[in-house]
C-alpha cells in the first residue's frame, strides 16, 4: 500500500487478504548397484512437487489502489509473474 513519504517509508507491508495454499511432495531414492567391498555405490534419487496458491480474498483498500493504477495507464506486464520463485544453480 503507498504511504506519504513524510511518514519516512515509501511502503509497508500488512495482511491485506486471504491464501489458499495446496499441494504435494512426493521424494523416491534407491540403490542402482551397491557394492561393499569396492567401495562403489550408485544411488538414484528423485522429487516431484507441485504448489497451488490461490488469493481468495482482499481488502477494499487494495482493490480500489489497483483501480487507481489502472485509471492512469500504470505498465503492469508482469503481474502475472509469481513474487517468489525458487531457483538452484550447481556451481562447480
Amino acid at each position: 500500500m503507498n504511504q506519504p513519504l513524510s511518514s519516512g517509508f515509501s511502503s509497508y507491508m500488512a495482511n491485506i487478504g486471504e491464501v489458499r495454499n495446496q499441494g504435494f511432495e512426493l521424494s523416491m531414492s534407491g540403490y542402482i548397484l551397491r557394492l561393499p567391498r569396492k567401495h562403489i555405490n550408485w544411488i538414484v534419487s528423485g522429487q516431484l512437487v507441485y504448489n497451488k496458491n490461490e488469493i481468495t480474498h482482499l481488502s477494499e483498500a487494495i482493490k480500489q489502489q489497483n483501480e487507481e493504477y489502472l485509471k492512469q495507464s500504470v505498465d503492469i506486464t508482469g503481474a502475472a509473474t509469481p513474487i517468489t520463485r525458487r531457483c538452484s544453480t550447481r556451481w562447480r
